[in-house]
């Protein structure tokens, strides 16, 4: 699944983040043309709450735009309120229609 979810974009790049020597977390982004996706996101839960996420998200974000994207989609599980909630204050907007999909632009990370 994360080989498929690596090749699914033209461009991708897989992050793992690490703490005291062992990986606590990744996330998968990828680019197609001026959107990206963040694909994965894991984070191992005895490491959940210490800003992991936070870091893996900040970076892809920064990583998408030095390649001049203008737009990340990510979509969550219906229920994961934590999830949604990380990435409304990293400046992600809820698509109301159906899916859980949120979405940043340049516009809205200024």
């Amino acid at each position: 699944a994360l080989l498929s979810a690596r090749r699914a974009t033209p461009v991708h790049r897989y992050v793992t983040a690490r703490r005291g020597g062992e990986t606590v977390g990744y996330a998968i982004t990828g680019v197609a043309g001026s959107t990206s996706y963040l694909k994965r996101l894991a984070v191992d839960p005895a490491a959940r709450r210490k800003g992991v996420a936070r870091e893996l998200v900040q970076d892809a974000s920064e990583w998408a735009i030095g390649r001049g994207t203008l737009a990340m989609l990510v979509n969550t599980q219906q229920g994961n309120s934590g999830a949604v909630q990380l990435y409304r204050t990293l400046g992600f907007r809820l698509d109301e229609q159906g899916l859980k999909v949120l979405q940043w632009t340049t516009d809205s990370r200024r």
